[in-house]
């Protein structure tokens, strides 16, 4: 049975032509007893994944809602940022929220998200305000949590 003029690769070609995927560019962030709390940049947060060698228990922290609006171009409000944070090392890590950035959690609105080692979790923050526009006084995200996942381990 023939596929027909609506199923030719021309025509799908046309349709996903504008279509602009994510691009993907890890950067390893180790975290060891000496090091204490380290705050992601904005830059970090927009790489799509985060891989996490995290050595001894610590905390990483968001960065402020100020830092993420200085740091993405043209923010606005509803710009968001998906993060996939995968703890390969040892130790539990602690994503911790930093000022101007509101915790939304299925069960509970806290501050602290921990990840056990060898787990992934994914997050989406969405700007709620940007100091300056739409008569805003001040800038804010709010972050969701996706949970706790296993991650792949050969």
């Amino acid at each position: 049975m023939a596929l027909g003029t609506r199923r030719t690769p021309e025509r799908h070609g046309q349709l996903l032509s504008g279509l602009v995927l994510q691009k993907f560019v890890p950067t390893v962030i180790t975290l060891t007893t000496g090091g204490g709390v380290r705050t992601l940049t904005a830059a970090e947060m927009q790489q799509g994944m985060l891989p996490l060698n995290c050595d001894d228990a610590q905390t990483l922290k968001v960065p402020t809602a100020t830092d993420l609006n200085a740091g993405i171009p043209g923010v606005a409000v509803g710009t968001a940022i998906y993060l996939d944070i995968i703890n390969y090392g040892d130790a539990t890590a602690t994503l911790a929220i930093n000022t101007g950035v509101t915790n939304f959690t299925p069960v509970t609105v806290v501050s602290v998200l921990t990840m056990a080692t060898l787990t992934a979790r994914r997050i989406l923050m969405i700007c709620t305000g940007v100091n300056g526009q739409d008569g805003a006084t001040s800038d804010s995200w709010n972050l969701y949590s996706f949970g706790i996942t296993a991650a792949a381990v050969a």
